[in-house]
């Protein structure tokens, strides 16, 4: 969504996300759909990054065994492995995004709402990030084909 500084693209995706409710009309969407739309997406910041992956998972209605078959893969993708069993509010603002990004893309959504969370931090995670959503998109293309 391109739009000037103002023009309610996030007020958009904050609706689509159901974080907000219109005022009129209504929105549907079918499947399963996660946003990530600031670094408050829904961690616990006194939980570990351990704690929040199986937190998140629960919200959005997995359960502990499927999280811990992902949970190798989501420490690797965001790259805490040494940071997994303290509290997320000790983490720097980049690695928070990484663990939020992380957690949402590998549990494999049918739509990820991300409004600006891909500028945050280094350039070596914002393009490993632009590949997972090339990986997501091409599935996606063979999936419908």
């Amino acid at each position: 969504i391109i739009g000037r500084n103002g023009s309610g693209k996030s007020t958009l995706l904050k609706l689509l996300s159901g974080i907000i409710k219109p005022s009129s009309g209504t929105i549907k969407i079918w499947g399963n759909c996660a946003s990530i739309l600031d670094l408050g997406f829904g961690m616990v910041p006194e939980f570990t990054g351990r704690e929040n992956i199986f937190f998140v998972g629960a919200l959005d209605g997995h359960s502990n065994s499927y999280m811990k078959k992902l949970l190798d893969e989501i420490v690797d993708f965001a790259e805490i492995s040494d940071f997994l069993d303290q509290p997320v509010k000790t983490y720097s603002n980049g690695m928070y995004l990484r663990l939020a990004f992380a957690i949402k893309t590998i549990l494999q959504v049918d739509l990820l709402l991300l409004d600006e969370v891909m500028n945050v931090g280094d350039i070596k995670f914002q393009e490993k990030c632009r590949q997972k959503n090339l990986q997501v998109l091409w599935q996606i293309i063979k999936w419908q084909n």
